[in-house]
This record gives C-alpha cells, sequence and structure tokens, in this order.
C-alpha cells in the first residue's frame, strides 16, 4: 500500500516508523476514474457496487442532485473487505437544455448526442462521497464544469462516430480522447469532465480524515507515482 499518515492523524494499521497504512477502494468500474488515482499515486482497489446506474431516481431531480443519488447510492451499497481504508464512489452527467445525455444506447444515439454538443456549450457535472472505514466519516460534493464544442460537419461527425471513442461515455464523449479536437474552451475542473474533479476529492479526504489534512501532501506524494496497475 502507497499512502501513509502519522499516528496522529489516522487510526488505520501500523507500519513501519509508527506511520499508517492507508487503503483506498473505488467503488466504480471507470477506468479513467482509477487511471487519475493512479495518478496521483494512490493504490487503489475496485469494488463491486450494488447500485444499478439505470435504476429509476426517487423523484424528479436536478442534473447535480441525481448526480448526488447516484454517488451516495454507489457508496452505500459498495462491498469494501473488511478494516479500515478509503472508500470513494462518483457519478457522472452531462447536460445541455434540461436533457441528460447518458451513455449511448449505439450509434444513431450518440450520432444524436454530438449533433446536439456540436456548436453549443453544455454542462458536466461529477458527484464524489468519500468514506472512512474507521470513522464512519463520509463527505460528499459535486463540481460543476461548462464545455463549448466548435461547429461539427456532418461528415466530421461521421468521422467520431466510426472512431468508436463514443462507447461507455457519457454524452457519447471522453475529453481526454480525439473529441478533444473539437472542444474551443473549458470553464471550471478539466478532470470533472474525464469523471473525477481532483481538487474536490482533495478537500473532501480532508474533512474525512478530521480535517487534520497538513499531512495529507507528504502522505499522499512522497512516494514514487504509480501510471501502472
Amino acid at each position: 500500500m502507497l499512502c501513509f499518515y502519522p499516528p496522529t492523524v489516522y487510526n488505520g494499521s501500523i507500519a513501519a516508523e509508527g506511520w499508517f497504512i492507508v487503503r483506498f477502494f473505488l467503488a466504480s468500474t471507470s477506468p479513467r476514474r482509477r487511471d487519475i488515482l493512479l495518478r496521483l499515486g494512490l493504490d487503489v482497489t475496485v469494488i463491486p457496487s450494488r447500485h444499478e446506474e439505470e435504476a429509476a431516481a426517487p423523484g424528479p431531480m436536478s442534473p447535480e442532485a441525481l448526480a448526488a443519488h447516484h454517488a451516495r447510492e454507489k457508496l452505500r451499497l459498495a462491498e469494501p473487505p473488511a478494516g479500515a481504508g478509503i472508500v470513494i464512489a462518483a457519478d457522472t452527467l452531462v447536460y445541455i437544455d434540461g436533457e441528460i445525455l447518458g451513455k449511448p444506447a449505439g450509434e444513431a444515439d450518440a450520432r444524436r448526442m454530438i449533433r446536439t454538443l456540436a456548436g453549443r456549450t453544455h454542462r458536466v457535472v461529477t458527484a464524489v462521497c468519500v468514506r472512512d472505514l474507521a470513522s464512519g466519516r463520509t463527505a460528499a460534493g459535486h463540481a460543476v464544469s461548462e464545455v463549448t464544442f466548435e461547429p461539427l460537419a456532418p461528415e466530421t461527425v461521421d468521422a467520431y462516430i466510426a472512431w468508436n471513442e463514443w462507447t461507455d461515455k457519457a454524452g457519447a464523449y471522453g475529453i481526454q480522447d480525439r473529441a478533444s479536437l473539437f472542444i474551443r474552451s473549458i470553464s471550471g475542473c478539466y478532470f470533472n469532465v474525464v469523471g473525477f474533479p481532483v481538487n474536490l476529492f482533495y478537500d473532501l479526504l480532508r474533512q474525512v480524515t478530521d480535517g487534520r489534512g497538513a499531512a495529507l501532501p507528504q502522505a499522499m506524494f512522497s512516494h514514487t507515482r504509480r501510471t501502472e496497475p
């Protein structure tokens, strides 16, 4: 395990020289979220959650509230192993004109979404929930970013659809992929659009560790960064 805290910060299992090992569990199958956490140097284990994103919401909700609902449910229904650690859950939604653009059902749906986004500004919200298993403390929040696409010719849309990068992505695109060719501007957190707002996560992590966050940068970044599983 790669993330360590001194005894005054985290009540986990003792490691060498009086430091404590912190385990991170990601209740998400998103490879993009896992990659971001690995790039932060955290040793992350993906765990199952019994929450189904397709399940009906408890009632009419704004995109922000719906993303928060899904993140909370992913966390609540996660299945971490016994012991101390930090559980992370997140949910990302793309929306425009009051319509939530989820993961496309197929090529026709993806083409419709990209045509809807072309030449316009839309919003992306990611809700994050973090829980410290040792103390039971939970913190949650969300970030919103605005993304503007340039106008796209029909043949450009067709070429993008043929790349198949729209699969399993809210709004039928990933800003870290070739869809970045079409993006004129972003207002807000780039990582939020990818699917995991890093600064928000850092803030929530400090909250669940009882506000004693002075040691967090050393704990998270004092070792060699991992970019491969």
